[in-house]
Order: structure tokens, then sequence, then C-alpha cells
């Protein structure tokens, strides 16, 4: 499926002017589709000498419509340099979502979810998620430098803490 990119660029810490080396990729879909948390998306290589498509963890979702997906992700190869280059209207190939989503115990009321680098971004949909579900969330990311720091700022009005 074809998506158009809304917008492409580096995420900063809220407490660092440096430099995080972790960029965000804004997509409008050509149609919806429905996203749930641990799922992720391909996308196609833009990268010449790749055949192979990329995976990515999916780190927010616009509802009801699901037509927008944002995912978040390190450069470091040729394909994540090139999609670090997208810009505003450009098109990329991506799939449907992929995987299973996270199995939850209804009964529990609170959560600690623990990532580490960019990997915790595939863990965020899952809080925004449980916040709607009126659970508790503690959400536990080490990262490697504080600029690499994601997800205060839009989890600070929830029932998720990020630490």
């Amino acid at each position: 499926m074809k998506a158009t990119v809304i917008q492409c660029g580096e995420i900063g810490c809220w407490e660092t002017e440096k430099k995080s080396g972790i960029f965000s990729l804004e997509l409008s879909l050509e149609e919806p589709m429905k996203v749930e948390p641990g799922q992720f998306i391909t996308l196609k290589p833009l990268n010449p000498l790749s055949v192979m498509p990329r995976p990515f963890s999916i780190y927010a979702v616009l509802f009801p419509t699901n037509d927008w997906v944002e995912i978040l992700f390190k450069v470091v190869g040729p394909n994540t340099k090139a999609y670090s280059e997208l810009k505003p209207d450009g098109q990329v190939e991506i799939s449907r979502p992929k995987g299973k989503s996270i199995p939850l115990d209804p009964a529990a009321e609170k959560y600690i979810l623990v990532g580490g680098g960019i990997g915790g971004a595939g863990l965020m949909l899952l809080a925004t998620e449980l916040d709607k579900d009126g659970k508790t969330v503690d959400f536990l990311l080490g990262v490697k430098y504080p600029s690499q720091i994601f997800g205060v700022d839009e989890l600070q009005n929830t029932n998720c803490r990020v630490q």
C-alpha cells in the first residue's frame, strides 16, 4: 500500500538540545488499517541494493480514522538513512500491519512496560491503549543518551509515567 509522508525529522529530548539519531516518520495512508499494540509494518527499501522490506514497530495511530501512522527509527544503515531523508508529500510503500497483538490480562489494573532504546517505541501504542482502558502504566525506558528519551510529551496527560 502507498503512504504519503506527512513529516519526517529527528526527535529531540525536552531536556537537551543534543541530537538523538532517532527519527519520527508520520505517514498518511491511502486507506485505513486496523492496528493493534505489538504489530509492525514494513517499508519497502529505498536503497537499490536492498530487496528485503524493513520492519518497524508502530509508535502511534490516529484513532478512530486509522488513516495515519507514526514510526520511530534509528539511522543505522543505508535504508534508514534514506528513510530519514524523506520529505513531505513523498511516497513510500508499506505493508499492512503484521504480527500478533500483545495479549493482556483484562483483570490487571497496573502495568509495567520495559523497553530499551528504539525498541521501546513499539510499547508506546500499548501504553496509550492501556490508558484508554483506565489502566495505570509505568513505562521504563532505557536509553544510551538523554537526547534519546521519547514518549514523555505524548503521555503527559495520561495515567502513564515514563521513567
